[in-house]
């Protein structure tokens, strides 16, 4: 699933937002009557290694935080790990 964002967000996290070697152009997803191939994108990839847990619906990325009011004590920070990114991964 192609990552939707308005172009300011777009321009800051082009890292976490690109589609395989797309760059900026408009994602095709269907030609000649069929799909394209698979593209690789971040969060796709991510979801690979880390199946997605219903029961972490209250988590909040560090880097997603900042600047937003915890209202709901249920509510926890967490760092996701991009270890599958290799060493120096962009969060």
């Amino acid at each position: 699933q192609a990552a939707l964002a308005y172009p300011e967000e777009r321009r800051i996290r082009w890292h976490s937002l690109s589609v395989g070697s797309l760059g900026r152009d408009p994602l095709l997803v269907w030609t000649d009557g069929t799909f394209t191939p698979k593209l690789e994108c971040r969060w796709s990839r991510y979801y690979e290694h880390h199946p997605r847990d219903p029961s972490r619906c209250f988590e909040l990325a560090t880097y997603a935080a900042r600047g937003i009011q915890k209202i709901d004590q249920r509510a926890e920070l967490c760092t996701p790990d991009f270890s599958h990114d290799g060493p120096g991964a962009i969060p």
